[in-house]
C-alpha cells in the first residue's frame, strides 16, 4: 500500500542529460494502527547526472501489513 511519495529537486535538468536512477531502503519502522501493527518500508531513489551531481532525491514509504 503506497503511504505517500517525496520529491525534492535539487538541480535543473537538461535535453541531453544523461540521468541515473539509484534505489536503496532508508528506513523501517512499525506503527500500530485501528487494525493492528503496520510496517512501512521508505524507498529512496537518488537521481544524479552524468557529471554525478544530484539532480533529485525521491522518498517513497509504502505499507506491509502484519
Amino acid at each position: 500500500l503506497n503511504a505517500g511519495y517525496d520529491c525534492t529537486f535539487d538541480s535543473v535538468v537538461y535535453p541531453g542529460d544523461t540521468l541515473t536512477y539509484s534505489t536503496c531502503i532508508a528506513e523501517i519502522y512499525d506503527k500500530t494502527g485501528r487494525s493492528g501493527i503496520m510496517r512501512f518500508v521508505v524507498r529512496q531513489t537518488t537521481v544524479t547526472n552524468q557529471g554525478d551531481e544530484r539532480v533529485a532525491l525521491i522518498r517513497n514509504p509504502f505499507i506491509l501489513r502484519w
